[in-house]
């Protein structure tokens, strides 16, 4: 999967790719943290690349909510049956992992582990 992605995101590089793999479709690397800042799907890092996947059922939604923000995108289903394309591409506003909410995450676990005396000297 990884090489036809790779392929595919030569032609289509600001778009995200979504490929049909069983009852999943999956976006892997950069299509990924897109993927996860818009839809906060969880991000699963493998060797190679990084992916996320949702069910098939939910194509509509996705397709929707992409639209609707303006994000170029490509459904592969072994071969190309949806693309969208703007005049204005939004891609670019998501590509980057969000650093705001990685933190309050991080801060987040640390006061439940502090309150619970989880924590014993942790160094910053």
């Amino acid at each position: 999967m990884l090489d036809k992605y790779l392929m595919l995101k030569e032609t289509y590089p600001k778009s995200i790719i979504m490929i049909k793999s069983g009852s999943f479709y999956e976006c892997l690397n950069e299509d990924a943290i897109v993927m996860n800042n818009i839809f906060n799907y969880r991000i699963k890092k493998f060797s190679k690349y990084i992916r996320v996947g949702y069910p098939i059922n939910r194509l509509n939604y996705v397709t929707s909510i992409l639209t609707k923000k303006c994000i170029n995108y490509v459904i592969i289903d072994n071969s190309i049956i949806n693309k969208e394309k703007f005049n204005y591409n939004k891609y670019n506003e998501y590509t980057s992992i969000n650093i705001y909410d990685i933190n309050i995450k991080l801060n987040t676990i640390y006061n439940y582990l502090n309150n619970n005396r989880l924590v014993r000297k942790l160094k910053i």
